[in-house]
């Protein structure tokens, strides 16, 4: 039986080589969900910013001001303003599902807030939202939720692209992809001699 036996199968050695780089994937340090938690509040306080300075950009340049949009459709409808005003240049990327994000009297006191994360002042463990009349809060329109779906779509696949292109760029892909070259020309070169032999 030991004569007979060539050594490993290329099926063998490409389930080994596979799960030694899942192994070395797994091993990449990853952060701890409080501090995952934190940098998407961080995000999220970043989407507050700019939405801050769209917003003060519009009201510097028009007569009638943007003061208050609540969460929800009123704020959906300001945001599809400010990108056909050139004023953003797309719709904002929400790093939760959660986001949700309005404004109160923002010319006078008022801030950007999202009702999750609170506004930009806010600590991790108590965000600070202001108090609405949240009956008052409307659905998101038909085309907007048609607009956000669009843009998610694209930011994904552009998402894909990016993490395709770090994992062919990692060392345990590169790794893997030398081995498996070399065990398969080996492979091909063992079959094409033992060809040549019984010829």
């Amino acid at each position: 039986m030991l004569k007979n036996k060539n050594g490993f199968s290329l099926l063998e050695l490409i389930i080994v080589i596979a799960i030694i780089a899942v192994l070395a994937a797994m091993a990449q340090p990853t952060g701890s969900g409080r501090s995952r938690g934190r940098s998407r509040q961080k995000a999220c306080f970043s989407n507050q910013r700019v939405l801050q300075g769209a917003i003060e950009m519009y009201n510097m340049d028009n007569n009638v001001m943007l003061e208050t949009a609540l969460p929800g459709g009123d704020f959906g409808d300001i945001e599809t303003l400010l990108i056909r005003e050139k004023y953003m240049k797309d719709y904002l990327e929400p790093p939760e599902e959660k986001c949700s994000y309005g404004f109160i009297n923002i010319t006078k006191d008022g801030s950007v807030f999202c009702k999750y994360h609170g506004t930009i002042d806010s600590s991790y463990e108590s965000p600070i939202i202001p108090e609405y009349d949240k009956s008052l809060e409307k659905p998101f329109s038909y085309s907007y939720n048609e607009n956000k779906i669009r843009i998610k779509r694209e930011r994904e696949y552009q998402k894909f692209l990016d993490i395709s292109g770090q994992v062919v760029k990692s060392p345990p892909f590169l790794i893997f992809a030398v081995i498996f070259i070399i065990i398969f020309t080996l492979m091909i070169g063992g079959k094409n001699k033992k060809k040549d032999l019984s010829e």
